[in-house]
């Protein structure tokens, strides 16, 4: 009887044991998001990545990624997103471990990309284009005065 109880602690030990590497196996990855909202479409996604495991990352214009396309798969911390055109893009992860055990996907993340508009940014040129003429005026003048 006290064998019959040893074998019974050793199995619920192992079972523990198996269901923990399960949960530790099963965690899904925590996407960082820098920053949230773009002016000039990039952007910096990061996360964590555990011990011998890659990550996948998908993108969606759709926060129910009914057309999700694969973004990156590797094994790196973090991939930068740029050329973005304006609109709203969601993204999310899921690890792949080396024993062939995938986590389930992540919280996505949302991204909104607003482009400064046109006369803003022909106000930007304007007030370089006049900060540059009056620097090579200055130039101009000060070699003069020198000679």
């Amino acid at each position: 009887m006290q064998n019959a109880g040893r074998h019974l602690s050793r199995w619920i030990l192992i079972c523990l044991f198996l269901c923990l590497f399960a949960v530790s196996a099963a965690s899904a990855p925590l996407l960082s998001l820098a920053p949230t909202q773009s002016t000039d479409g990039k952007a910096t996604l990061s996360w964590e990545l555990p011990e011998g495991a890659s990550v996948e990352v998908e993108s969606s214009l759709d926060n129910r990624f009914g057309n999700a396309v694969s973004l990156y798969k590797g094994s790196d911390r973090s991939t930068v997103l740029t050329g973005l055109g304006d609109g709203s893009y969601h993204f999310r992860a899921r690890f792949v471990h080396q024993n062939g055990a995938i986590s389930p996907w992540g919280e996505p993340v949302y991204l909104l990309v607003e482009h400064h508009t046109l006369t803003k940014a022909m106000s930007f040129f304007a007030i370089g284009a006049v900060v540059f003429v009056a620097t090579l005026l200055l130039i101009i003048l000060g070699a003069r005065r020198t000679q």
